[in-house]
């Protein structure tokens, strides 16, 4: 069964376009505007600005933890997961899972992606960064 098929039919077409390039190329993207330089992320249709013009920018992919929680299980997740919001190395701040248990986890620990596949569609995760990374 395809529970996130009503996810897909009712995005907005920027978010769409993140999430297809999210799963494609494996990487974050931003909107950059081309009017007054800010960073939009998560993309949106209009700058706050005002202005349209905005031009897709590729993002690093790591961050740092801003905050997390866990979610008890639902349709996308088996089991409890652990969730959090991210601060993006150079600007913004996204949604995710996180990739590591609980007790792993502090505010302001350096992450990196670590994409999550559901059904089929390629969702944010990180997880800390270890020695190696």
């Amino acid at each position: 069964m395809d529970l996130l098929r009503y996810v897909d039919r009712d995005m907005e077409p920027t978010s769409r376009e993140f999430y297809r390039r999210l799963g494609e190329e494996r990487a974050i993207f931003g909107l950059r505007c081309r009017h007054c330089g800010k960073l939009n992320l998560p993309p949106r249709r209009h700058c706050a600005c005002g202005s349209q013009s905005q031009q897709w920018e590729r993002r690093t992919g790591g961050g740092r933890v801003h905050a997390f929680t866990t979610q008890a299980g639902a349709f996308r997740f088996a089991e409890p997961q652990v969730i959090g919001l991210i601060d993006l190395d150079g600007g913004g701040r996204l949604f995710g899972v996180l990739n590591a248990a609980v007790g792993e986890l502090a505010i302001g620990i350096p992450v990196t992606l670590d994409l999550v596949e559901v059904e089929g569609t390629v969702l944010l995760g990180f997880r800390p960064l270890s020695e190696g990374d």
